[in-house]
């Protein structure tokens, strides 16, 4: 289980045998707005990817930044979608489209 906070920490939790284990938590920082899961296509999705404000980062299985990315949005990103190398992001009156981090609206 993934849960984004307005804190802006990022928790993963896992649970086994009716014991919960914290497997990692981020640092604070901007409000999570939306959380997704993705992965290269015909892959398991395992990496956790968060959205908070512009920005959109990826974090790894065991809790590691491994991309960042700022789509430089005028509004706050509400909802998010990645498929591959796509990402769709949606805010109160715009939806991006961004293949490989490069704008393809």
């Amino acid at each position: 289980i993934v849960v984004g906070s307005q804190n802006g920490c990022v928790i993963c939790v896992c649970r086994k045998n009716n014991d919960t284990q914290i497997i990692y938590k981020t640092l604070p920082g901007p409000p999570i707005e939306a959380v997704c899961l993705g992965g290269a296509i015909g892959t398991l999705q395992d990496k956790v990817f968060v959205a908070s404000g512009s920005n959109v980062r990826g974090i790894g299985k065991k809790g590691k930044q491994f991309f960042s990315f700022d789509t430089s949005m005028a509004e706050t990103a509400k909802r998010m979608f990645i498929y591959g190398v796509d990402l769709l992001l949606t805010g109160q009156r715009s939806v991006n489209h961004y293949h490989d981090c490069a704008d393809a609206n």
